[in-house]
């Protein structure tokens, strides 16, 4: 990216306070014997339309094939630099030629379900879930400059794109991650549609720094739901962040929760490591960007798809794995 295109993004995003509507009662998509489980809920109603997008979500009763929760660092330690980075690299991959036929690799049922949200010592929904069915969008994002591509309209993928650019940063306390996670497992019980047979439940958390507190348990309460937590480390000011995602908040052990659905040993994505952003060096933020970028794009990527549908993927646009995949913890 030129130097001055990145410095114009790097703009745009300025601190602001947008406050969304406090949750309600709890849905039972999950509720279960909690002497089997003891991290089940019993719902007092049934509302799925709580987190569901006004605009973007479908009516759609259909199951999807991938739940996805994108949960991003505002905390003190990420600069406006790396937070407008963290935002764009996100909207660039989620509205990427890959992300896309991946999705259409799973479409149908095994469509996906995406929701954003942002923490610090708080954390709040930015995005509520949005299904992303294959029928629905093209193989390549809109550009109308594009002679072969510009007969086509903007769909929803990317409108949702859009939107995760105009996430403004609402403040910047410290790093409790076990906020995301308490409230990615109410995302999770919220959600507006079921999942399909061999669907999965999936957490990513983007960070530049360790959680203020223990994360251990929150951790295994989402496990014992199905739900997989990965980590997406920005490795630079803290050089074992990548160790301590693998010890403290992915997923650490294969389990079957109670509905029937498994949730896997975390993935931890390490990136931008060495790399600085410091003083507006824009050849670093352009390396900076770029790396992150793609990794983003072969995380989200993997994740819908699998591993068979990620290179498949891969083959079907001629092209070469951006960087070995992560290994387990």
């Amino acid at each position: 990216m030129a130097g001055a295109g990145l410095k114009s993004m790097i703009a745009v995003f300025a601190a602001a306070v947008f406050c969304l509507p406090a949750p309600g009662l709890l849905s039972n998509a999950f509720a279960q014997d909690t002497e089997r489980n003891p991290y089940a809920l019993i719902p007092d109603a049934i509302d799925r339309d709580t987190y569901r997008h006004k605009t973007l979500a479908s009516n759609s009763t259909e199951p999807v094939g991938v739940q996805l929760v994108l949960a991003m660092d505002t905390s003190g330690s990420m600069s406006y630099e790396e937070f407008a980075i963290e935002l764009q690299a996100t909207a660039t991959a989620l509205n990427s030629e890959l992300f896309r036929n991946a999705i259409k690799y799973k479409a149908g049922e095994q469509s996906v379900a995406i929701a954003v949200i942002d923490f610090d010592h708080v954390a709040n929904v930015r995005v509520k879930w949005v299904d992303i069915r294959g029928k629905d969008i093209n193989d390549k994002p809109y550009n109308p400059d594009d002679p072969l591509n510009s007969s086509l309209a903007p769909d929803k993928l990317d409108a949702l794109s859009q939107e995760v650019l105009t996430i403004w940063r609402q403040s910047e306390g410290g790093t409790v991650i076990g906020k995301a996670l308490n409230l990615s497992k109410s995302l999770f019980l919220w959600s507006p549609w079921g999942l399909a047979e061999g669907g999965k439940r999936v957490l990513d958390v983007f960070g530049d720094g360790a959680s203020a507190y223990d994360v251990r348990p929150r951790r295994d309460e989402l496990a014992a739901l199905g739900i997989t937590i990965n980590g997406f480390a920005i490795v630079n000011d803290e050089p074992d962040l990548e160790k301590y995602f693998e010890e403290f908040l992915v997923t650490n052990f294969f389990i079957k929760s109670p509905d029937g659905f498994y949730s896997e040993p975390g993935r931890v994505w390490a990136v931008a490591r060495n790399l600085k952003e410091e003083d507006n060096d824009e050849a670093e933020l352009a390396s900076f960007f770029g790396e992150v970028t793609r990794a983003m794009k072969q995380k989200i990527t993997f994740e819908v798809a699998g591993l068979e549908g990620y290179y498949r993927t891969l083959a079907k646009l001629k092209r070469v794995p951006m960087f070995s995949l992560p290994r387990l913890p």
